[in-house]
């Protein structure tokens, strides 16, 4: 044992004498055109004659030489000389010099822009290194320059002696946006209507947001959308193809061109139904809306198709299949068309499936289904579950759909939900020529759930908000809880607690109270609400210019305790921006002293709008009016407090004239409100922009000193206004009027143009 211990100690020993000797001799042997100074290489290494010799810092002098840049490639080689000293011979091959730097493919920014975000320089050596950083400058000048999707390409050229060429080819891929939009051939529609139809536009904004961008699948799309348009008036010849040609003054712009052939519109022949044998052919005919005779529609079509399905549907047929086949003759320009028919199987609904839901609790879903287990599957009810769900706002997406069970009729019917964030705080401003300049924070739950603190209070389908705003004219601050549910049926619970503060143009007034009510729908247009409001009220700083009587009677503390009734019909297509249909309502309000108020009195008001659309939707006509009262249920109407009264004027109710001037007034021309009002008004909108629209309007009213004292004389103003309404900023359109008064009832009334300006945004 000991002999062999002592044969490993020599080995070592030798081993470690061996690599602990000192450095010889460095030398370099350079392969290349351009040759690096030796003083220069020394610098870069660590190992020099004298040191020890250590593998390790070989190998980390290769890199070090390799890294700088000046060598294609490195080999060391030791060697023992007769001293005992380890020599070491470096052979470099040298990198080889730039002999020139190209650049192509630029059309955005020039070359010596470019040249600048290069590090390589022409007679400099050619370095990995300084290409990579290069190559990145100029990604980070496109990038900065808004062109995120340019790509660079950098490649080398040898030459003959040795040297390289450097080319930066550079794919812009710019993102090309639209100058111009315009249509050629078009007879049966409008340009107007064209570019309603399609999303292919320019904007005004392409140069802050991504708008206004010309892309080839949007352009196709777009010819499918004129395709069915043109459809609908029976131009089933129509083909479109679309032109684009580069502005030669502006490479990333282009004008579309739409070059539509029309043909002749076509004419129904014969309606025929193949299939559907559980109805008559009888029955099914007089549920399609094409007739013969009639221009072909293709909205009509496919409004027949989806009846049909709706028949079937009502019975457990969810997997029928409607399909037409269209005969056209191209000589007389007739069409025939025939319904095919596959009913299949009717299937009745055994278990309604929810899945995805971790927040929402499974009985607010179900309540709002319309389908129910053991009632036929219907793919009409069926998707309005789904619209419904998504009309709550507490999904990003829900997906429907029947499958098979192991029971022969019946099918399980499944609503997969995909749940978002229902909290929502949000930050805003808003300016309006009625209320000055607010700024407001807002804090909203939408989906509440005020019996289960373990789920913090989520899921259960309530709203809470809080609303704070404050302003140059007015403060608010809200808290407000809604129950859609109350008593696990569809009457809806409203509370709000609120504190407000609003400076009026001949006084201040001040409200703390809360307000409850119950709603309840009645079909699909039509509620009814029952509601009781508490509001204790505070008016002050009225004008120096009323009498001291009206301010003894109207000023300082009162009592707001009534009872409210509201009726409301309502059928228009957009809460916010309405194109067709009508809204009516009626209102009823009875405060007491028996109920805790400070007065005794009555108010009743009215109102109608509807809207009118033509010219598939260019123009839009919107005519309404409201008509009101108010008084003490007595002889002494100074017992209706002045926030109980009508002021007209303003942006909101008669437009033409300053905000609350139009009103009975005292001897010194100061409104003391009206206890009759009427007002009404005819505004039509046009387009002017794809989301600018303008409204010329007329506005008449009047309030009066009485209840129930309508007169005929009226205020008249007439005006223009605009609609700005950009979905990708907000869904309430920014409102601009400029009014001007044509008849005044009183010749104290403002004579001079008033405008309104209506926006808000949050943040």
């Amino acid at each position: 044992m000991k002999k062999y211990f002592a044969l490993f100690l020599a080995v070592y020993c030798s081993f470690f004498a061996l690599n602990a000797t000192d450095v010889g001799k460095v030398t370099f042997e350079q392969t290349g055109a351009l040759k690096v100074p030796n003083d220069l290489i020394i610098y870069t290494i660590s190992l020099k004659s004298g040191e020890v010799f250590s593998q390790e810092k070989l190998n980390n002098d290769i890199k070090a030489l390799y890294d700088s840049g000046y060598f294609s490639d490195v080999e060391a080689k030791t060697s023992a000389g007769a001293d005992g000293k380890t020599n070491i011979n470096f052979k470099l091959t040298n990198t080889p010099r730039v002999q020139d730097i190209k650049v192509k493919g630029n059309d955005k920014f020039s070359i010596e822009k470019i040249m600048e975000q290069i590090r390589l320089k022409k007679s400099d050596p050619f370095t990995k290194k300084l290409l990579q950083e290069s190559l990145e400058n100029i990604k980070k000048l496109y990038y900065d320059g808004g062109y995120h999707d340019a790509t660079v390409f950098p490649s080398t050229i040898d030459t003959k002696n040795g040297d390289v060429i450097v080319t930066f080819a550079i794919d812009e891929n710019l993102r090309v946006k639209v100058n111009s939009v315009s249509f050629s051939g078009n007879t049966a529609f409008s340009g107007w209507t064209l570019s309603d139809e399609i999303q292919t536009s320019h904007s005004y904004l392409n140069w802050v947001l991504d708008w206004g961008l010309y892309e080839d699948v949007t352009a196709d799309q777009d010819k499918l959308r004129l395709r069915n348009l043109y459809w609908t008036k029976g131009y089933l010849d129509f083909s479109v193809k679309v032109d684009v040609k580069k502005m030669a003054a502006k490479h990333d712009y282009v004008d579309v061109v739409f070059n539509i052939t029309e043909g002749q519109p076509y004419k129904i022949g014969e309606v025929k139904i193949n299939g559907g044998d559980i109805f008559s052919t009888e029955e099914l005919v007089k549920i399609i809306t094409l007739k013969k005779g009639e221009v072909y529609n293709y909205k009509k079509e496919e409004g027949s198709i989806a009846a049909i399905k709706r028949k079937f549907d009502k019975l457990g047929y969810c997997n029928i299949s409607v399909k037409t086949d269209l005969a056209p003759d191209y000589k007389t320009h007739i069409v025939d068309l025939v319904f095919n028919i596959t009913e299949g199987q009717a299937y009745n609904v055994r278990n309604i499936n929810i899945s995805g839901n971790k927040i929402t609790k499974d009985h607010v879903i179900r309540r709002e289904l319309p389908i129910q287990p053991g009632e036929p599957v219907n793919n009409t009810l069926i998707d309005a579950g789904k619209s419904r769900l998504m009309a709550m706002n507490y999904f990003n997406k829900v997906e429907t759909y029947p499958s098979s069970t192991p029971v022969a009729g019946e099918k399980d019917v499944n609503y997969e939900v995909e749940e978002k964030a229902t909290a929502k705080v949000s930050v805003g401003a808003g300016y309006s020529s009625d209320d000055s300049l607010v700024g407001r924070l807002s804090l909203v739950e939408s989906n509440f759930d005020i019996t289960d603190p373990y789920s913090y209070f989520r899921g259960g389908g309530q709203r809470l908000s809080l609303l704070a705003q404050i302003g140059l004219q007015r403060s608010d601050l809200e808290l407000a809880f809604s129950e859609p549910w109350l008593f696990g049926i569809p009457l809806r619970l409203d509370n709000k607690l609120f504190f407000h503060i609003r400076d009026y143009p001949n006084w201040s007034e001040q409200h703390i109270g809360f307000d409850l009510a119950l709603n309840k729908q009645i079909g699909e247009f039509n509620s009814i609400g029952l509601g009781y409001v508490l509001d204790r009220v505070k008016v002050y700083s009225m004008g120096k210019g009323y009498s001291q009587s009206f301010q003894d009677d109207m000023t300082g503390w009162s009592t707001k305790s009534a009872f409210k009734l509201n009726l409301q019909r309502d059928t228009r297509d957009d809460l916010f921006n309405p194109t067709s249909g009508y809204m009516v309502g009626a209102n009823g309000l009875l405060n007491a002293q028996a109920l805790g108020g400070s007065s005794n009195y009555y108010g009743l008001d009215g109102s109608a709008h509807g809207y009118w659309n033509f010219l598939e939707k260019m123009l839009v006509l919107h005519a309404g009016g409201k008509v009101g009262a108010t008084g003490a249920m007595g002889s002494d109407n100074s017992a209706v407090p002045i926030y109980q009264r009508y002021f007209l004027g303003g942006q909101n109710s008669l437009r033409g004239f300053k905000f609350m001037e139009v009103s009975p007034l005292d001897r010194n021309n100061n409104p003391t409100g009206g206890l009759s009002m009427l007002s009404g008004t005819v505004e039509m909108s046009h387009p002017i922009y794809k989301w600018i629209r303008g409204a010329p309007f007329v506005d008449v009213g009047n309030a009066w000193q009485c209840p129930f004292q309508y007169q005929p004389n009226l205020n008249v103003g007439t005006g223009y206004g605009l609609r700005i309404l950009i979905p990708q900023i907000s869904s309430v359109p920014i409102r601009l009027d400029l009014g001007f008064p044509v008849n005044k009832t009183d010749g104290s009334y403002s004579s001079s143009p008033q405008f309104y300006f209506d926006v808000g945004v949050d943040y």
